[in-house]
């Protein structure tokens, strides 16, 4: 069964504006969740933070409102803000068919943005840069 993940996953893995930045098809740098310790930026992780799913009087429907979390990682701001762009771009005000199996998206839009850089771990001196985005989607599930 395919999920409202995997059709996320399948329209950047996809989408020529995100693959400029993070490279192509299986070897895109897009991960659902969290991130491998070792991924390179630049590249885009993303989670889902909420989900609500519509109810009639008669009971549950198919249509869902998740709210999904993308982030989109740069080694440097320019890169960060590029590859943000390239998201948003593809998501905000998507409507239609997404992913390989075409799930139904009626409705997905950006509902907040910030950047959120991330200190140096190792104490080697490397900043990476996050910009944070939340989307929310009404889809059929």
């Amino acid at each position: 069964m395919t999920t409202i993940y995997d059709a996320l996953f399948d329209e950047m893995r996809d989408d020529a504006g995100v693959n400029a930045i993070t490279g192509t098809g299986t070897n895109a740098r897009v991960y659902p969740g969290i991130p491998p310790p070792d991924a390179t930026a630049p590249f885009v992780s993303f989670r889902r933070v909420s989900y609500i799913r519509a109810e009639t009087l008669a009971g549950p429907t198919t249509l869902a409102r998740p709210t999904f979390q993308i982030d989109c990682w740069g080694s440097n701001n320019e890169t960060m803000v590029a590859l943000a762009e390239a998201v948003r771009t593809l998501f905000d005000g998507f409507r239609g068919a997404a992913g390989d199996d075409n799930i139904q998206i009626r409705r997905m839009y950006l509902v907040g943005q910030n950047d959120d850089p991330e200190d140096p771990s190792d104490g080697g001196g490397v900043d990476v840069n996050r910009d944070r985005m939340n989307f929310e989607i009404w889809h059929i599930e």
